[in-house]
């Protein structure tokens, strides 16, 4: 999807020049604040999944959902410490402990409940 955009805009529209084509701000010069970019963020996430007040989500978030999704799938520690660059998988345990805690309940909830 991303190769098919940056085709789109060398085609189409104007040619991406910098190392960041998808944060420019609407005035298409110079970058995103941080307040910017988490006001965009929050933007797209509320109309692409309908959620209305999106404002405890950051673009943080992704890595989160990103990493729980995985381990959800896989129950693969190492490769979700691997994909997210963690230096070892203790890392990655410590830091998702809660959401991966949490899951745990649920499956066992779903099993006697």
């Amino acid at each position: 999807a991303v190769g098919e955009y940056l085709e789109y805009k060398r085609l189409w529209d104007e040619p991406t020049t910098n190392n960041a084509p998808f944060l420019r701000p609407p005035s298409g010069q110079g970058y995103y604040s941080r307040s910017g970019l988490y006001a965009a963020f929050r933007r797209v996430l509320s109309l692409c999944t309908g959620i209305e007040k999106p404002e405890r989500f950051h673009p943080h978030s992704t890595r989160h959902a990103f990493s729980s999704h995985l381990y959800e799938a896989t129950k693969d520690l190492k490769l979700v410490s691997e994909l997210l660059g963690h230096s070892s998988v203790e890392v990655t345990a410590q830091m998702y402990i809660s959401i991966f805690a949490s899951q745990k309940i649920e499956a066992v909830q779903k099993l006697y409940l």
